[in-house]
């Protein structure tokens, strides 16, 4: 009979310790699984955030460089970022700047070389009687004055056509 109690005792430690163990399972169980959850969350934010920090520059990008193949040199990038895009912002605003610069000289120097092409044209209109400039290559009459139509009595086609040897 002592053995007995004893038997039944330690059955009944041993149950006690199997549902000590089974709820400590438990619990470990719970807690890995909020563990995995809040993972998972965290995760997706930071996916998110990244997301968001690389696809907002880039489309800013994008919209820029739509704008700039139309034209548009007057945009600017965000600079204030301390990070690859920000030093890629500094760059294209740079290139947009130089290509401003260039583009307003490119501007300057045609309005000036049509003033020029106007100043000449109206010095070789001016001079009396037959005046022309032939090119060197050919001996074609690359620029002259009206009163070749007028002396000769050639046509404009005519005159076009001939080089200074036919004259």
């Amino acid at each position: 009979e002592v053995i007995i109690k004893h038997v039944k005792e330690l059955s009944v430690n041993k149950r006690a310790l199997v549902d000590e163990n089974s709820r400590q399972s438990a619990t470990i169980e719970k807690t890995i699984l909020l563990v995995i959850v809040v993972l998972l969350l965290f995760s997706t934010f930071l996916a998110r955030h990244l997301y968001r920090s690389i696809s907002r520059p880039i489309e800013e990008l994008n919209n820029i460089a739509a704008g700039f193949s139309t034209g548009e040199l007057g945009i600017m990038m965000n600079e204030s970022r301390n990070d690859e895009f920000g030093m890629l912002a500094k760059f294209f605003n740079n290139s947009i700047k130089k290509l401003n610069y260039t583009s307003q000289s490119l501007l300057d120097r045609s309005y000036q070389l049509q003033a020029e092409q106007s100043f000449t044209k109206t010095i070789i209109q001016s001079m009396p009687g037959l005046f022309y400039l032939i090119e060197k290559d050919n001996a074609k009459l690359k620029r002259r004055n009206d009163n070749w139509r007028l002396i000769t009595g050639y046509s404009e086609d005519e005159i076009d056509k001939m080089t200074a040897l036919d004259f």
